[in-house]
């Protein structure tokens, strides 16, 4: 509870570090922190380590928590430590270097691309996405580089990145799914901080994420 209470972002990484322990999962502790004044960075390819770290600009500020490679489904621990050796000798410049340092191949790059943490050389997922997946020139015509035009594409909506987040992490650190859907609902579905001021016995109807089941019911 003291270190909870004084020391929140590090009782959330610890805990998560922790996974699998049971019952409440990472997106949940995630929310948590979120709600008690933790900032919540998210997985970057030129930041993130295996586990979730602690991070502040300077020395008076509140530690922030970034996540970690572990939250990736299908990343394993060898390969986010060659990332983090990697890393340690000189910054990414692109894909390509990344690749190259990291020894990553086609599978493990498209994990990191969907789960967006190579922002910082390709900052929009499907474009990251895109240039992953696309044939390189050079394998398709014996080595020789081949200009190809740019590609435009359209952007992920708030939904598609939301459903990439929890498919690939199981956390989502700027969304939530009640954020979209609740402009959506009736207003007779309340808020949970609405059911809080309603009268003793009162009927509700609400509407949110199931984040753990329990038996019995």
């Amino acid at each position: 509870a003291y270190l909870k209470r004084h020391h929140s972002a590090a009782f959330a990484a610890s805990l998560i570090n922790s996974q699998p322990m049971g019952f409440y999962s990472a997106n949940t502790i995630v929310q948590d922190a979120k709600r008690h004044g933790v900032e919540v960075r998210p997985i970057a390819i030129d930041r993130s380590d295996w586990d979730v770290t602690l991070e502040r600009d300077d020395a008076c500020a509140p530690f922030a928590m970034r996540l970690g490679f572990r939250l990736v489904k299908g990343l394993g621990e060898a390969c986010a430590r060659r990332i983090e050796r990697a890393r340690k000798e000189r910054g990414f410049t692109d894909l390509d270097d990344l690749a190259a340092r990291a020894r990553l191949d086609r599978r493990e790059l498209e994990t990191l691309a969907e789960a967006g943490a190579l922002a910082s050389i390709v900052p929009e997922r499907r474009h990251a996405l895109w240039h992953v997946r696309a044939p390189r020139g050079e394998d398709l015509f014996e080595g020789k580089p081949l200009d190809e035009p740019g590609i435009e594409l359209e952007p992920l909506s708030r939904a598609e990145q939301l459903v990439l987040d929890f498919d690939k992490t199981g956390v989502s650190v700027a969304d939530h799914p009640m954020q979209i859907l609740r402009p959506k609902l009736p207003r007779a579905v309340r808020r949970s901080d609405e059911i809080a001021r309603m009268k003793n016995g009162a009927t509700v109807r609400t509407a949110g994420l199931v984040i753990c089941r329990q038996r019995p019911v």
